[in-house]
């Protein structure tokens, strides 16, 4: 019996697989969708990189606040 797949994220039919299955339907994800998932991902990837950066001199600039105030 086919199982047709379709994407989990736009319900969009990607196509069928041969087998044996206990359900007619099963899930993926269209290429689209997964372009869109991918781009996602990396922007987020970015922006806590960006974050991380920010962090790190924040805190290097409290650091060197401390030093000059103990002086």
């Amino acid at each position: 019996m086919p199982i047709e797949i379709v994407c989990a994220w736009c319900r969009r039919d990607i196509g069928t697989k041969e087998g044996e299955a206990l359900c007619s339907v099963s899930h993926g994800i269209c290429p689209e969708c997964a372009q869109k998932v991918w781009d996602e991902l990396h922007k987020r990837k970015s922006q806590m990189e960006e974050e991380q950066k920010t962090a790190r001199i924040s805190h290097q600039e409290i650091n060197t606040c401390s030093v000059f105030n103990t002086i």
